[in-house]
């Protein structure tokens, strides 16, 4: 920092700062993240004066920009912004089979705009809102977008693939089965509700597989394990099913489609008959 001209950050940069920022007090505490986070502020306060946009997306290209994007940190990445809430460290590598260093080493590369926990088990937050306005909207993120419906459909099989090889049980243990067993349907719907029905037809055909080894193999260990869970989680898991039934319902049906339909009034038709004796399976 010798060699940088005093003082610094100069008074044309800082007005160059002062417009891109509007009056978004987000814009000049991540700012301060994303420059002071760097092992060469100067540069990086260079780059983010010579971008073309203003706001807070010029920050997070900028992040992301200096990031290795492989496949695990886009994973990482995107099974962050589309689960139903926020989740540890410990849960992402479970849930995407990484090594919980794994997971820490990709975080590592946007510290600056995502809040890495002190503590393995603590949730991963979101410094802003927006990052995920950013990144699930194309015209905005462009190389960086997410592709949500594609996300949800990868989180429904990895959910339904942790269900289905789960040991044979009386109930699903631990933080990413009982994730499993209320969002699966969850992450159907939003796939659907985004893509439609163009789905490819090896997904559509291995998400009808693995629901249907579910209601085969672990039906009663799945529902055991809903019984443990409020009502209103409940509810709303069903209410999921039932969506999915009259979006599938709506689109033009394919085989695969159809099938969907009726595995999804499978499911509806089990817990109904079970829920109404309300006792677990032994």
């Amino acid at each position: 920092m010798q060699r940088i001209p005093k003082p610094w950050p100069s008074a044309r940069d800082l007005i160059t700062l002062l417009d891109k920022a509007g009056s978004s007090f987000t814009f000049a505490t991540t700012l301060i993240q994303c420059v002071g986070g760097d092992l060469i502020p100067h540069r990086a306060l260079q780059k983010l004066l010579a971008s073309g946009d203003n706001g807070l997306d010029s920050l997070y290209k900028q992040v992301l920009s200096s990031v290795s994007l492989t496949r695990d940190f886009c994973q990482i990445l995107g099974t962050i912004m589309s689960l139903e809430d926020n989740k540890s460290i410990s849960f992402l590598g479970s849930f995407l089979s990484l090594q919980h260093e794994e997971v820490i080493c990709g975080l590592l590369q946007v510290q600056s705009i995502i809040k890495i926990p002190g503590d393995d088990r603590e949730p991963i937050m979101l410094y802003h809102t927006s990052l995920w306005d950013f990144l699930t909207i194309q015209s905005r993120s462009k190389r960086y977008y997410i592709y949500p419906s594609l996300q949800h459909l990868h989180l429904a099989i990895l959910s339904l693939q942790h269900l289905v090889k789960y040991p044979s049980k009386d109930f699903f243990e631990g933080d990413v089965v009982k994730y499993a067993s209320l969002n699966w349907p969850h992450h159907i719907l939003l796939a659907f509700q985004e893509q439609g029905s163009n789905v490819e037809e090896t997904i559509m055909t291995t998400m009808v597989t693995l629901v249907k080894n579910l209601l085969i193999f672990q039906s009663k260990t799945w529902y055991n394990t809903l019984l443990n869970m409020s009502t209103g989680e409940r509810e709303g898991m069903l209410s999921c099913v039932k969506d999915g039934k009259i979006l599938f319902q709506t689109l033009q049906g394919s085989i695969i489609t159809k099938n969907l339909i009726k595995i999804f009034q499978q499911v509806i038709d089990f817990y109904e008959e079970n829920n109404f004796v309300g006792q677990y399976f032994a």
